[in-house]
């Protein structure tokens, strides 16, 4: 792990981070006056990350492949009356350059934690992605690897609450031991 992530256990009390090694996505995002007590980044690769970057790989080679004719030879009806494959070449190859953005924009690289005296932040990109004050949070709770203190549900076709995105530190070694700190 980087030198400039604390690992920690469940003994570790929280100590200002030295501004020396303090992340500069993190900096970026604190308030006059506000000190870290503890930043962190996945540690655990999502799985689910790498086989969104996969598929979206092969929709894009499966494109180049109709794109050059080759495709027509494996699966010869995805060619259009003409013969010619370029529209479906063009949506293979459109929407999996889509896919590997908006997972390439998901990576664990691009998220960054922190517990502050403060707040609780949760950094993606260069962005602010979510914050908790002390008094908006009830209780943190363990799904996997990721320690959340809440749950943005999505409605779904049929009005049932479809599971959503975890609010929280993700792809954490020792959720456990984060539960403790935090």
């Amino acid at each position: 792990m980087n030198d400039r992530f604390q690992d920690f256990t469940m003994t570790t009390p929280l100590e200002p981070v030295p501004e020396s090694k303090l992340d500069l996505m993190i900096r970026r995002h604190l308030q006059c006056g506000e000190t870290v007590l503890w930043q962190g980044r996945p540690e655990v690769t999502s799985v689910n990350n790498l086989v969104s970057r996969s598929l979206a790989a092969i929709g894009i080679a499966f494109g180049v492949l109709l794109l050059v004719g080759l495709g027509q030879l494996i699966f010869p009806a995805l060619a259009l009356g003409s013969g010619s494959t370029l529209v479906p070449a063009l949506v293979f190859i459109s929407f999996g350059a889509i896919f590997f953005w908006l997972s390439w924009l998901e990576r664990d690289a691009n998220w960054r934690f922190a517990i502050t005296d403060r707040r609780l932040l949760v950094i993606r990109g260069a962005k602010l992605f979510r914050y908790a004050l002390p008094g908006e949070v009830r209780r943190f709770r363990i799904h996997g690897n990721i320690v959340y203190w809440n749950r943005e549900d999505s409605p779904s076709s049929d009005g049932q609450r479809r599971s959503g995105r975890f609010i929280g530190f993700r792809g954490m070694c020792d959720p456990d031991a984060m539960k403790a700190t935090l």
